[in-house]
């Protein structure tokens, strides 16, 4: 191929050959790419704007340009250590915590072996709630509240699934905050996403799968047509706990003719050993990876008055009074209740969240 750019119609950004096949290999075949090359993409004829294309500075990008997607997309065979933390339970590197104890409570890692800053970031902002009856509650929310903690997150994901072989085909998102993650990588790694939701949730021909989670019993759904045989689909959710909603997800692929090529999820609750359950529910599970970034324990831990869940009324000088405390608050601050009914906001940390392992203990 001649080193001419063309504009590949799905972003409007002009790209060499060479440039193009990289960042579509293994989604299309050779001469599909070609056809796609020769018919599709228009060439540049405005030579200004083949020269600004030329001399444009890295982090002086025009908005809306993805071609800095495709370069990262390009990075992602870049190897992050990954740890098999028990039998088909993987995480991103979390480190050693500190030989010293009194650091260890603060938060510190081992200096020798630190872990992954980027996974260690994420799970800073990560706070959890008493709600549900459950020992901590973990809200993605604060991820999606710092766009540095979620890119960070999507591109973790994107690498791990960009260098995948066999590549997954799809990604199901669960019922809710799977659709968070889900759609967010799937579009990076070009493939489709779909949802599985509750029931009554869903419009069209549906199948459905009872299940329970470790606060409820429930029903989930899947569109008929969303998984065809031989599919290869990575189930995205926020967490595994106890595994239920996972195995259910599992099962509605496996009874459509697909294949389960991972479970992949923001933290696991080592406290439930979700993954045992879910390799040992089906043959066709027994080799299926659980991928997380964050194992619960490595949240930090909540400061005293923040961790309640309650219902404040609108227009209300106690809504008022959260408001301003949050008025000049950091990323990654929560909420504190003071006494007499004051509001500030503060920092996680420093130490972790061992909720779960005092509740086991």
């Amino acid at each position: 191929m001649p080193a001419e750019k063309r504009i590949d119609p799905d972003d409007g950004v002009a790209y060499t050959w060479e440039e193009l096949s990289a960042f579509y290999k293994g989604k299309f075949k050779k001469k599909a790419l070609e056809e796609y090359w020769e018919n599709t993409c228009k060439p540049v004829k405005d030579k200004s704007f083949r020269r600004r294309g030329r001399t444009q500075k890295k982090d002086d990008k025009a908005v809306g340009d993805k071609s800095s997607d495709k370069k990262s997309d390009q990075k992602a065979k870049k190897t992050r250590k990954v740890v098999e933390i028990d039998p088909g339970y993987f995480l991103v590197d979390p480190g050693k915590q500190h030989p010293d104890p009194e650091k260890a409570k603060l938060g510190q890692k081992d200096p020798e072996n630190p872990g992954d800053k980027d996974a260690q970031y994420i799970a800073s902002r990560l706070p959890g709630f008493n709600f549900k009856d459950v020992p901590s509650f973990f809200d993605v929310g604060g991820i999606c509240a710092d766009p540095k903690a979620l890119k960070l997150a999507t591109d973790i994901f994107v690498e791990r699934y960009y260098a995948m072989s066999p590549k997954p085909t799809s990604i199901c998102g669960l019922d809710a905050r799977g659709f968070i993650f889900g759609p967010l990588v799937a579009q990076r790694l070009r493939i489709p996403f779909f949802m599985m939701r509750k029931a009554g949730k869903l419009p069209g021909p549906v199948m459905e799968c009872a299940y329970k989670t470790e606060y409820s019993d429930e029903i989930l759904v899947i569109p008929c047509a969303s998984v065809k045989p031989g599919d290869r689909v990575v189930i995205f959710d926020d967490l595994i706990a106890t595994g239920g909603t996972t195995i259910a997800a599992a099962n509605l692929i496996i009874q459509c003719g697909g294949v389960v090529a991972e479970v992949a999820v923001i933290t696991a609750i080592a406290f439930f050993k979700g993954w045992q359950k879910f390799i040992s529910s089906l043959p066709q599970l027994k080799d299926v990876p659980i991928f997380a970034i964050v194992e619960a324990t490595n949240a930090l831990c909540m400061p005293e008055g923040s961790t309640e869940s309650f219902k404040v009324a609108s227009g209300s000088d106690e809504l008022k009074a959260i408001q301003e405390a949050m008025k000049d608050a950091k990323l990654g601050d929560v909420l504190v209740k003071e006494a007499g009914g004051k509001f500030s906001a503060k920092p996680v940390g420093p130490g972790f969240n061992t909720k779960y392992a005092e509740s086991e203990g």
